[in-house]
């Protein structure tokens, strides 16, 4: 969950410390049993091991929705009024008033008959079918059944749920592993979650219990030992044992990504270790988080990119840039696209109207109003036609 802003600081509030009470999902009113349509059996043996070196990406024409693979090939010519990307191998697709699923051979593979339906994790999806919401396998079958007023991806084995107002975790098979009882809460990251109650953030262990009080106005998840917590309405950084390790002294504190914490100070940032120090002095004007060991960088309304030394590895000279993925990043000069290689050396030369970063190893580009995908030697797989175009995912 993203850090989220709660109310002004005040008292700590401790309600968590008493625990969960052993309650199960399934115990709870729930609505008629729901009727589903039968489906396609999920591909096995050689087909599965073909279908699983693929990867798709959703396309757009004329405001429809179809999938094309990283091989060039149309999976689904655009029909659908909504579509979502390939998570675990299919993907939610609306048709009509409904929401189903398709798989990475084009085929219907649960048919649409949910009010709403979100992505795939941990082999289940959250669904949405009179107004509540439970889970479904990927054969289609309800596993848990819709009772909830909000669902959320599994993650690690558990998924957040609310009941009216308040906030829980439940397990695969639907029993509450910790009650709703909270006004927000997150993930586990780290072994703990954020969790608000009476507007102040704290953490939860995985049984339900504050190990860390409520006491913070935001809080990011736990990323190497560190979380970023705002105290006063200064930002800084606690460990599991909920001790300051960098004092809050900053203007926003972001979580670790590549070793190090992007941090504002005043109109500038910069960078700290997980030791607390400030290791990239805040003198840049805009900031990325580190990835692959490079981090762009803007100073002077122009981006480059440093290192965790803070040094310059391709000086700020790009009006617009991207983080660097599968080896390049996407930059701009003036409104025309380009891909360089952690040297700064242009390997596709800037040309393109719009583009986007390398996924599976194509990217999305736009000429004229229409959009294809290119491989990271600059020659089209996809050629420009189609309306819009997402990254490619499986």
């Amino acid at each position: 969950m993203n850090k989220t802003q709660g109310l002004t600081l005040g008292l700590v509030v401790v309600a968590g410390l008493l625990g969960p009470v052993a309650v199960r999902a399934q115990d709870l009113p729930i609505p008629p049993p729901v009727q589903l349509v039968p489906v396609a059996p999920p591909p096995t043996g050689i087909a599965q091991e073909k279908i699983s070196s693929l990867s798709a990406a959703r396309v757009e024409v004329a405001g429809r929705y179809g999938y094309v693979d990283n091989r060039g090939n149309v999976i689904i010519s655009p029909r659908y009024l909504t579509a979502a990307p390939f998570q675990e191998g299919l993907a939610a697709v609306q048709e009509g008033s409904f929401y189903g699923y398709v798989n990475l051979q084009g085929q219907v593979a649960i048919a649409p008959q949910f009010d709403q339906a979100e992505a795939f994790a941990d082999d289940l999806a959250a669904v949405e079918v009179g107004g509540r919401w439970g889970y479904v396998d990927k054969t289609g079958a309800l596993r848990i059944h819709p009772q909830f007023d909000q669902a959320e991806p599994f993650y690690q084995g558990l998924a957040r749920v609310r009941i009216a107002d308040r906030w829980g975790y439940i397990d695969p098979q639907g029993h509450f592993v910790i009650n709703p009882q909270f006004e927000q809460v997150s993930n586990f990251h780290g072994g703990l979650a954020a969790a608000r109650q009476g507007g102040r953030w704290g953490y939860l262990n995985p049984n339900g219990d504050f190990v860390i009080p409520p006491q913070f106005q935001a809080a990011g998840r736990f990323v190497g030992g560190v979380a970023a917590v705002e105290l006063g309405g200064q930002w800084g950084y606690i460990s599991a044992s909920g001790q300051f390790v960098v004092k809050p002294q900053f203007d926003q504190a972001e979580n670790f990504a590549g070793g190090l914490g992007r941090v504002r100070l005043g109109s500038h940032y910069g960078f700290v270790n997980q030791a607390g120090q400030v290791v990239i002095q805040p003198e840049f004007d805009r900031a990325g988080d580190f990835a692959a060991g490079l981090a762009r960088v803007m100073v002077g309304g122009r981006w480059g990119y440093i290192n965790t030394q803070g040094q310059y590895v391709i000086p700020p000279q790009f009006d617009q840039a991207a983080n660097f993925s599968e080896g390049l990043a996407l930059v701009a000069i003036g409104n025309r696209w380009g891909y360089v290689n952690p040297h700064g050396h242009y390997v596709i030369n800037p040309q393109f109207d719009q583009a986007t970063s390398f996924h599976d190893g194509l990217a999305g580009v736009e000429l004229h109003n229409q959009w294809g995908y290119i491989d990271q030697t600059g020659s089209f797989v996809i050629t420009p036609q189609y309306a819009a175009v997402a990254d490619f995912s499986q």
